[in-house]
């Protein structure tokens, strides 16, 4: 449904019922400021019970997601009911209050972006800011909302928002306490918040999409229909009846020619997307049936005991492997397509510098290293097909992997506290017979290389061993990038050189190419002494490479596409 908000004040709440959660006793008032050019400000309101010794701390939002000191975009802060103290030199995002013990409390502050906003760190390509422009407001929960640090994540909440013009349309996960979800404290943190000049589109079902700017190559009717599918796919693999879930769509031109991006964050029963207004289809469909499994995977299939990396070859890992699946099963990719994005995380895999790393090596470097990042989503993804072939064949092809997934679903609506590797366990064994006990220590523990049977996706096709040249552009971009610009580290008659590129040139821009191609021809222009020069070069380093690849049987008839279809997506 389309929900088209105005200046008057809407409540969102979730309902209690005599055996459900308590009245909640905290509300939190959003509202957008106007001035005569437009949108100035976020201004917040949070009203609460103080805690019963008479003094409370409140958190203001600092560090999340590559951007550092967010509260430095909190302007007039101040409390009724209560005392502020002063903020110590040394903790500016904390603040304490000393009020009547238990009393009501009423914190109340703007939100504004100037050059004393937040710290990005140069390597973080999505803004996650508040932003505020005369016509459009966004903001995500951790960027501005503060929390009193007695109240607990799960503490029920009442939300308002207002202030938007009339003219201009609204969208929030906010909304999802009137459409029946209880809200909590933690809801609102992890929310989503877009208005202004805005344009809501209706999936069906409980789906919205929120979009500002447009994409090159995808209108809004064909968003409406790309969602409509991926929601559709998802919850017929789940068995899940509709519900509320929120995209909203940030596109923006590309940061110089030819340059592609597209991200975002999950948001629970929402996604905030980020994509420059080039960027392909299929990356934005992947990226968008990834976030919205996360609804499943992890969130239904059981609790997660660690946020430090440790166990995201389940939660990561095993969300690309059904997302996947069901946008194989469900038609909305080719064997060829499900081939791109697979062969995309096995070849990482295998050219990781930090394959073998041990799960303690995850954690411990998870925040410094991309690589070790990145490696939970490929071991996950890989550890999840494995098990897949071998329930199949443990049950003579009568079950996979998919009734592994939705035994732990079960397991988890009959004891929502059970830890999901527990449940996971449990359901293999009742489901296949199989111990995963020697593969968790072996392959997730231990970080032991996975193999991948040549037939494993037979008869779609073979997981082949290949070999190529690695990519390397022939000079040091992070030294270039860090110099201004000027080129660094040129590979002495290495390709870059032959074709003219010398150190102390600058760097213009990159006007063709593939970055980790390394057969496709690169180019960048140069200015060489004041005057522009285009240089171009095969990005060939020494040495070859070797990684495996799964190849889709060429030429499949429509019968034996079918059959594909099956394998590949259940």
């Amino acid at each position: 449904m389309h929900i088209r908000w105005f200046s008057a004040v809407l409540a969102f709440a979730g309902t209690a019922t005599a055996a459900g959660p308590a009245p909640a006793d905290t509300a939190i008032d959003i509202r957008a400021e106007r001035g005569p050019a437009g949108y100035t400000a976020l201004a917040v309101r949070i009203d609460f019970r103080g805690d019963a010794d008479g003094e409370s701390t409140l958190h203001l939002p600092d560090s999340w997601a590559g951007h550092s000191r967010y509260y430095r975009s909190i302007r007039d802060l101040r409390a009724d009911g209560a005392k502020l103290l002063p903020a110590e030199p040394d903790t500016p995002q904390t603040r304490r209050l000393t009020h009547a013990p238990g009393g009501r409390v009423s914190v109340r502050y703007r939100v504004v972006i100037d050059g004393d906003g937040p710290e990005v760190e140069a390597s973080q390509a999505n803004d996650y800011r508040v932003h505020v422009e005369p016509d459009f407001v966004f903001a995500l929960g951790e960027a501005y909302l503060a929390k009193p640090g007695h109240i607990a994540q799960d503490s029920p909440v009442r939300v308002r928002l207002g202030g938007f013009a009339p003219q201009h349309r609204v969208a929030s996960d906010l909304e999802h306490g009137a459409l029946g979800k209880p809200m909590d404290y933690g809801d609102a943190v992890e929310s989503v918040l877009i208005g202004g000049d805005i344009r809501l589109v209706d999936a069906g079902d409980g789906t919205r999409l929120a979009i500002r700017g447009a994409m090159q190559a995808r209108n809004d009717d064909q968003w409406r229909e790309v969602f409509r599918r991926i929601a559709g796919a998802q919850r017929a693999y789940w068995r899940s009846a509709g519900e509320p879930y929120l995209v909203t769509i940030r596109i923006t031109p590309p940061p110089s020619p030819g340059a592609i991006s597209v991200g975002g964050t999950g948001r629970g029963d929402a996604f905030a997307f980020f994509a420059t207004d080039n960027a392909e289809p299929f990356m934005l469909d992947r990226i968008l049936a990834h976030e919205m499994m996360h609804t499943w995977v992890p969130g239904r299939i059981g609790r997660m005991q660690r946020d430090d990396g440790g166990e995201n070859w389940l939660s990561e890992g095993f969300t690309d492997w059904t997302a996947f699946r069901v946008s194989a099963g469900s038609g909305h990719w080719t064997a060829e397509q499900f081939a791109r994005a697979f062969n995309e995380k096995l070849q990482a895999y295998d050219l990781s510098t930090e394959r073998e790393a041990d799960n303690a090596r995850i954690v411990s470097g998870f925040w410094t290293s991309r690589a070790l990042q990145e490696l939970p989503y490929q071991r996950g993804l890989l550890m999840a097909t494995v098990w897949n072939a071998r329930v199949r064949t443990a049950t003579g092809g009568r079950r996979d992997f998919d009734d592994v997934l939705r035994a732990m679903q079960a397991g988890a609506d009959a004891d929502p506290e059970k830890p999901a590797v527990t449940l996971l366990a449990d359901a293999m064994q009742s489901v296949a017979g199989i111990d995963i006990g020697p593969d968790l220590e072996r392959h997730i523990a231990r970080g032991a290389a996975m193999a991948l049977a040549p037939d494993l996706f037979a008869p779609c096709g073979q997981v082949l061993q290949r070999e190529r040249k690695p990519f390397h552009r022939g000079f040091d971009i992070a030294k270039t990038q860090a110099d201004g610009g000027r080129i660094a580290g040129v590979v002495a008659d290495g390709p870059a050189w032959r074709a003219g590129l010398r150190d102390g040139m600058r760097l213009i821009r990159r006007s063709d190419g593939e970055i980790g191609n390394a057969a496709r021809e690169i180019a960048y222009e140069i200015d060489d002494g004041g005057q522009t020069r285009t240089l171009r070069w095969l990005p060939e380093g020494e040495g070859f490479e070797r990684f495996r690849e799964f190849v889709p049987k060429p030429d499949m008839s429509a019968e034996e596409r079918t059959v594909c279809r099956e394998v590949l997506g259940g």
